[in-house]
């Protein structure tokens, strides 16, 4: 029965997916159907899957690559409000999982890795439970696919044999990581790149925020404006912002004198920053419109941008690069799986679509 696969890959949920998406030169955005797999339908068909492509001469199938696609995006079978160009990124996230799988796979053998039986009970006993939950027994859902034991346990023992390798390859990219990124190895870095360790110039606000309701009316937000105006009146009399700000202000800052802190570019709505770009220090604003309401702004300070040290940025920076190299090392190993393989795509349409899909991955390492 051909749909046998298709409904193992949804029981099983293909679990190891999460550890193979780093595996990709490109994240892969989601994406999927499309090309020989495009108009399959979920129920089953008479006729025997069509074999799409062949990793080292071991078959993926259309059932293989509807159950990935199902995987990734439960339902999407019935994909009426998928658009085209969505279904198209499915499909290629789903075959280089598949393929990504296979080849996997096909390595945890080679290297001898094993499972043993206990393994696989607890996995069946972990889908018992998930099945349980939905109202379900296993028995049940094997009989309603014609699937036996022996079919879903040989499935389960392949992708904990993909599981284990993955988790073998990740401690030694790790290990390799660290010992690459040295303390030399950073302090290049920094020198290198200097420019982005740079704070951006910063200010710091005071603010009087009188709130209105967005569905409120033009006359709820001309008594806003009206009380806005008041307020500035008085600051202009020379009264006193903070206190002010603490008596009539309508935000979280009014208890703080309407003190906001520091904030760089961006950090602040659009409305606000505007008009903040163009005070000296000590001037005051307003009203000034938002969704929010009516702001009334002081400027208390400026703060030039600031070239942060080495000492200051070296633990994120050890962090951040440790991370890129281990990413690098996990791609660099499969795409070294993937040239030794062969790698044959039985459909004209897929094969130009994995090729390019693969040539935009290398052009974009290329700029990097």
């Amino acid at each position: 029965m051909v749909i046998k696969r298709r409904t193992i890959a949804l029981l099983i949920g293909f679990s190891f997916i999460g550890g193979l998406d780093g595996y990709c030169k490109e994240a892969a955005q989601p994406a999927a159907q499309g090309g020989a797999a495009a108009n399959l339908p979920a129920e089953e068909k008479k006729e025997p899957p069509k074999v799409l492509v062949k990793v080292n001469g071991e078959a993926i199938d259309e059932l293989d690559l509807l159950g990935m696609v199902n995987t990734l995006i439960p339902g999407v079978s019935v994909h009426g409000s998928v658009t085209e160009r969505k279904q198209k990124e499915i499909k290629k996230k789903a075959f280089e999982q598949l393929i990504t799988s296979q080849l996997l796979a096909q390595e945890a053998k080679k290297q001898g890795i094993t499972i043993k039986k206990k393994e696989i009970e607890r996995e069946i006993k972990e889908l018992q439970k998930r099945l349980k939950k939905n109202k379900t027994t296993l028995e049940d859902t094997l009989k309603k696919n014609k699937l036996t034991m022996e079919e879903l346990e040989r499935e389960i023992e392949k992708n904990l044999a993909v599981s284990k390798i993955n988790d073998i390859k990740n401690k030694e990219a790790k290990a390799k990581a660290l010992e690459k990124v040295t303390a030399a190895y950073l302090e290049e870095h920094y020198k290198s790149n200097k420019e982005k360790f740079i704070q951006p110039e910063s200010t710091r606000l005071r603010e009087i925020l009188i709130k209105a309701d967005p569905s409120g009316g033009p006359k709820v937000w001309e008594v806003a404006r009206a009380r806005s105006e008041e307020i500035l009146k008085e600051i202009k009399a020379e009264k006193d912002f903070a206190k002010l700000a603490k008596e009539f202000s309508e935000d979280i800052y009014a208890p703080k004198g309407g003190d906001m802190g520091f904030g760089h570019k961006g950090s602040i709505i659009p409305e606000i920053e505007d008009v903040a770009g163009k005070l000296k220090v000590g001037e005051v604003a307003g009203p000034i419109w938002s969704i929010y309401g009516y702001h009334i702004i002081k400027l208390e300070e400026k703060a030039p941008p600031i070239q942060r040290t080495f000492d200051e940025v070296k633990k994120n920076l050890k962090k951040e690069l440790e991370e890129v190299e281990f990413k690098k090392m996990k791609v660099q190993w499969v795409e070294d799986l993937k040239k030794k393989a062969k790698i044959e795509y039985l459909n004209e349409e897929d094969r130009k679509m994995m090729e390019e899909a693969e040539k935009k991955a290398d052009d974009k390492d290329k700029k990097h």
